[in-house]
């Protein structure tokens, strides 16, 4: 059953990535710097396509790997209390042989004395010198029951041995089986987990590339890396269209698009207008951490001459020294907004 999904499972692959590959050749192996706009597009697009038709199938081998995975550690288990099972039958069989061998010895030199006392017996002097014929009799029986319980001890002791060995067989002949088992799916989950592994890696591949193709065409479009100066009024990031060459002309602006190394004040206006609170607002634009509780009692060095001529060499109580930091115009008034009033 195992065997014939994995082989499934192998002609499912050799079926997606010989059709896939044909269609997306150029995609895996082009260089995404040499790409158009659209091309990149395309490629995004197709790729993410690959990873579609893979993710069914892989989701399903997770989940059978897992259950391979379940059902090894629970042969490992049973094995082990078999092992020991086995060790406790070892020790018992050797304690009960020693027993029996004790046994036997006693009770051989018993019987050698009953030989001697039945060779030496002489039923006619038993029956003179006794007293009455019941004693006779009484004699004869308590004999008779002495060997007879020798003989049980005897049998018991050599049953008990016999039973035992053969649990111990038995309990061989198991753990032999689940030995074989126990390979058999350690094989399977290891082949399996391989399986997985390289479609994990092949779709890692996918999404690097997607994001290569992302990087390029992000690149492609212009976009400041610093912050814009807000006393220029509202103005385009994306070149070369800061001027369309004829007027009358209008622009559509979004909330900006964010680079990660600065803040877009008209995109974090409107992210702020759009309800959403200072964190979002400060994720969307930087890829940094948020710290909180840090000192108050930290201080900079301010040195040069601001846009209104007024010099500085002096330290500043940071407190101080970011109320001075204008991220937005202060023609902005907060309008109930808590991450307006942040800024």
């Amino acid at each position: 059953m195992i065997f014939v999904f994995i082989l499934i499972f192998l002609l499912s692959i050799w079926h997606l990535t010989s059709g896939i590959n044909v269609l997306a050749v150029d995609c895996l192996n082009i260089n995404p710097n040499t790409v158009s706009a659209g091309d990149a597009d395309f490629c995004m697009t197709e790729l993410e396509n690959i990873k579609k038709q893979y993710a069914p199938a892989q989701e399903k081998n997770k989940q059978d790997l897992a259950k391979l995975q379940s059902k090894l550690n629970d042969l490992n288990k049973r094995i082990t209390v078999m092992t020991t099972l086995l060790k406790n039958l070892e020790s018992n069989i050797s304690k009960r042989e020693k027993e029996s061998s004790y046994a036997q010895k006693i009770l051989g030199e018993k019987a050698v004395g009953q030989y001697i006392d039945i060779r030496l017996y002489d039923p006619v002097m038993s029956i003179i010198s006794a007293s009455d014929a019941l004693e006779v009799f009484r004699i004869i029986k308590i004999r008779e029951k002495v060997a007879d319980a020798d003989r049980k001890t005897i049998e018991k002791y050599s049953e008990e041995i016999i039973n035992l060995k053969n649990d111990k067989l038995s309990l061989e002949k198991n753990k032999l089986l689940l030995a074989s088992l126990q390979k058999q799916v350690s094989e399977d989950t290891k082949f399996l987990a391989g399986e997985v592994a390289k479609v994990d890696t092949y779709l890692a591949t996918l999404s690097a590339k997607q994001q290569s193709f992302l990087a390029q065409k992000l690149e492609s479009l212009g976009l400041s890396r610093s912050a814009y100066n807000m006393k220029g009024g509202c103005s385009s990031d994306i070149n070369p269209f800061k001027s369309p060459g004829f007027s009358p002309a209008f622009a559509f602006f979004s909330f900006g698009v964010p680079n990660r190394v600065g803040m877009n004040q008209f995109g974090a206006k409107g992210r702020a207008e759009a309800n959403q609170d200072y964190e979002e607002i400060l994720r969307a634009y930087y890829n940094a951490d948020i710290t909180r509780g840090y000192s108050t009692g930290i201080t900079i060095n301010v040195v040069g001459t601001n846009e209104f001529g007024q010099s500085f060499n002096e330290n500043w109580n940071i407190e101080d020294y970011v109320k001075h930091v204008y991220e937005m115009p202060t023609s902005w008034t907060a309008k109930d907004s808590a991450a307006l009033k942040r800024y």
